[in-house]
């Protein structure tokens, strides 16, 4: 299940932008960034889809870091789902 999701995401992710190539032109950031960011917004409700987009933005964070501003908003709205409970200290 989500290990040969994993897996396959992990071969795919490294071609997209050779196979989605970027025109800056038309858009500041190419269409497979900006569809992770569709996917994070509306699968923002799912704390698993959530922690699998991350981690895949993470091990490929080579590919994600130029538009890294696009998915600092989902990052601090995900952050009490993903790890800071209300009852957690600050350290």
């Amino acid at each position: 299940g989500r290990a040969l999701v994993r897996e396959a995401l992990d071969i795919l992710t490294p071609a997209l932008p050779k196979r989605l190539p970027h025109n800056p032109e038309e858009h500041k950031y190419p269409i497979w960034i900006r569809y992770t960011k569709k996917i994070l917004v509306e699968e923002g409700h799912s704390l698993p889809h959530l922690v699998h987009i991350w981690q895949l933005i993470v091990r490929h964070r080579s590919l994600f870091y130029p538009a890294r501003a696009q998915f600092v908003p989902q990052m601090v709205n995900g952050l009490q789902k993903i790890g800071l409970a209300s009852n957690s200290s600050a350290e």
